[in-house]
């Protein structure tokens, strides 16, 4: 890998990118168009290379749409979405980066081919609205609102549904996926992420005394308000209702105490949900943040679609703090963006710039890139797909400390949670556990090594360029092969030197990102460990318990495995290693096939359709054998695929590891072996139900003993990488009738 930082730029990314097919993305070098291609506007350019290269990307019969326009110093990224019948399709889009010279250098594409479903609904929307509040099981507001789009699915023509937006402007809005043909709720997920003027420079902890400081892009008018930016910016005060429904409102009544100036001083109350303070410190740090971003990365933000409404000193039902602070793609009255800064019961949001700078950085990347598929990103070849909402918390965290010039996150209000980037002890798989804040910190802490190793502001467009090539599907290791495509640009512009590259190489591999694909290779060498978060967690933040959830959804590893035997092989063991966590037992089951991965259904999250599968597993070691007994029986010229079903309670800590393959290059894991010996028989637990003739057993083993968009502040537990989690709820009407049955049968 590292001779490629000698040769032509072209061979260079060529090489780059050369792994990249266990990936949702595809990653694609453009071939050289000369420089006819090279004329005019970006976006006709990377139309007419889409257009010339349509066989060989595969895009016949996808239709692509101009998206997003993002020009740097070093290349240009232009975006496109994918339609059907004019409909958007969800999660499908294209990017394709061109060189300073205009020159198609790569393109990434998240692309759901054979979309062929009937764009006609055999439902209304009145219809579909209904069924969206049915499962919700509360009154709304606001009215709902509602489009047509195409889910796409795996080995199918594409499902026609209506996505329903409900309890807009709310820390807990959502959008529903309603079947538009049969009529019922596939799934949910959260739409919300979580003149001079007197401030505190930074945060009361790190730059204590306030400043008199320019106000500046506010917009002039009579009276004088903190409107700006030309009409994109209102920044106004919480007056009632609730934030978690989507009742709240907000006042805009404060002008300036000193002339023509907003001179107020910080409370003496810290705990005020009227200061004016919080107002004027929102305002100025929001302008700062938005001057970082047009002026250092190049981004535009005056189109109308832009426009931002922040609400200072939020409480809940005017009585209760509220220990949060979120960014809601849905809007507040008529504006398109809404950030919202809680007045917590020991701390004012409003006062830490690292907050609301974070939550602005999910305001960037929704207008700008829209990469973010949230905590429950749904993926028809990979299932559950959190990873581009982790990106993207990470990059929020590492934009708010680059802006501030510090690594630690919220020192200010977050108490023990405040996350230091410069820690570097989390890699991927051993330590991500599928809620997006918590595994983000492995890529703010990429991010922020990549500030410390180089300029700043060469840091700052690394990330940046990564993200803007970014989809919905998108994994760590697509991050990282951004961040080498972006790399590759930044040298051959002069910003970076080859010796830089190979450092960057080298952070990228002690974090695990050059191998955490969607995909990940297995062998007798190299066994796999991963963090499952459990039905307990999965359930908590819908109002159910495991029990609850057992029989409608489950769970499965967000990581699918695959081994490649050679000829003289004669079987396949998997073993798998549960430990479960904080008590109780496990409930696991291993599903295996070939040639691709093992379907998951999007509605009960389940693995589905496996060629060969050990079902209920209730012991910590479990193993599925495929041999020459088996139906099918192995066959040593495929290439088998795993994917490990949860329906236990508590969290776990997995490791899976096979009898055979051999993963080249083998590189230095702290995981430890999974496995056991091989053989048949055995004593110990439940070894689960078999099927397709394959050997399985299980033997007994103890268990361990022993928001803002999650800014939330909480009580400390034993596990509280999950204290953030968000979650889906699938048919919930009939899991709220079937609750109810249960709850009179006890």
């Amino acid at each position: 890998m590292r001779r490629l930082l000698f040769v032509t730029p072209l061979t260079a990314l060529s090489m780059l990118l050369a792994t990249s097919t266990s990936s949702a993305t595809e990653w694609h070098v453009a071939k050289d168009t000369g420089t006819a291609l090279r004329a005019g506007r970006p976006r006709d350019v990377a139309r007419a290379y889409l257009t010339n290269a349509t066989k060989e990307l595969d895009l016949v019969g996808v239709d692509l749409a101009f998206s997003k326009d993002l020009p740097a110093a070093s290349h240009h990224t232009v975006r496109f979405e994918q339609t059907h019948a004019g409909l958007p399709v969800i999660g499908g889009s294209a990017a394709l980066r061109l060189g300073a010279d205009g020159r198609p250098l790569v393109a990434a594409l998240d692309i759901a081919r054979g979309i062929s479903v009937d764009p006609r609904p055999s439902i209304d929307e009145a219809t579909a609205i209904s069924l969206a509040l049915e499962a919700l099981g509360e009154p709304i507001h606001l009215a709902p609102g509602v489009k047509l789009a195409v889910q796409p699915q795996k080995d199918g023509p594409g499902r026609l549904v209506y996505l329903v937006g409900v309890l807009q402007g709310s820390s807990r809005e959502r959008m529903y996926i309603i079947d538009a043909h049969q009529a019922e709720v596939v799934r949910w997920y959260p739409t919300a992420h979580h003149a001079l003027g007197r401030v505190y420079p930074i945060n009361p902890i790190s730059t204590p005394n306030t400043q008199d400081l320019t106000l500046s892009l506010l917009d002039t008018s009579n009276p004088q308000r903190l409107n700006g930016w030309n009409g994109n910016l209102a920044v106004a005060n919480y007056s009632g209702g609730s934030p978690s429904n989507g009742t709240m409102t907000a006042t805009q009544t404060l002008g300036p105490n000193s002339g023509a100036d907003f001179l107020y001083d910080p409370p003496n109350d810290p705990q005020s949900s009227t200061d004016a303070f919080a107002q004027v410190n929102t305002f100025y740090h929001l302008t700062r943040a938005r001057q970082f971003f047009a002026d250092q990365l190049g981004v535009n933000m005056s189109p109308s679609s832009w426009r931002v409404y922040a609400i200072a000193n939020v409480l809940e039902d005017n009585a209760y703090y509220f220990e949060n602070a979120f960014f809601s793609s849905q809007g507040f009255n008529g504006w398109p963006n809404l950030i919202a800064l809680g007045q917590a019961s020991n701390v004012d949001f409003a006062v830490d710039s690292d907050v609301f700078i974070h939550e602005f950085g999910h305001y960037v990347t929704h207008n700008a890139i829209d990469y973010n598929g949230s905590q429950i990103a749904f993926h028809p070849q990979y299932g559950l797909t959190p990873w581009s909402g982790s990106i993207d918390e990470g990059i929020s965290d590492y934009f708010a400390c680059s802006i501030n010039g510090d690594k630690v996150l919220g020192e200010a209000s977050l108490g023990s949670y405040a996350r230091d980037l410069s820690d570097t002890s989390k890699r991927c798989p051993d330590d991500t556990v599928g809620e997006v804040h918590f595994d983000g910190e492995i890529i703010g802490s990429v991010s922020w090594s990549l500030h410390s190793a180089f300029d700043a502001a060469v840091a700052d467009q690394l990330v940046w360029g990564a993200i803007s090539l970014l989809n919905h599907g998108s994994s760590f290791s697509d991050f990282a092969r951004g961040l080498k495509v972006t790399g590759e640009n930044l040298r051959t512009a002069g910003k970076l030197t080859s010796q830089d590259l190979l450092q960057m190489d080298e952070i990228l591999r002690a974090r695990g990102l050059d191998d955490c694909d969607h995909e990940m290779e297995i062998g007798q060498n190299k066994p796999r460990t991963f963090q499952s978060m459990g039905l307990n967690f999965f359930g908590s933040m819908i109002g159910y318990s495991c029990f609850d959830l057992q029989g409608y959804i489950g769970l499965h590893s967000l990581f699918h495995f695959k081994v490649k035997p050679i000829p003289v092989d004669k079987s396949l063991k998997v073993m798998v290693d549960f430990q479960t966590m904080g008590g109780g037992s496990p409930n696991y089951s291993i599903h295996v096939q070939t040639d691709s991965p093992v379907s998951i259904s999007d509605q009960s999250l389940r693995p589905q359709n496996a060629t060969w599968k050990l079902e209920n597993i209730n012991s910590s070691y479990g193993e599925l054998v495929i041999d020459e007994n088996s139906n099918p029986p192995f066959d040593p010229a495929k290439t088998y695929y795993i994917v490990i079903g949860d329906d236990s309670c508590p969290s776990s800590r997995v490791t899976v590891s096979t009898n055979i393959g051999f993963v080249i290059p083998a590189t230095t894991s702290s995981s430890s072996s999974g496995g056991g010996q091989g053989g048949e028989g055995g004593e110990g637990g439940a070894g689960g139900e078999g099927n397709n003739g394959n050997t399985g057993k299980g033997e007994g083993g103890s268990a361990d003993s022993g928001g803002l968009c999650a800014y939330q502040v909480g009580s400390a537990g034993s596990l509280t990488a999950w204290a953030g989690l968000s979650t889906l709820g699938l048919a919930i009407a009939a899991l709220r009738r079937a609750r109810r049955r249960r709850h009179v049968e006890r």
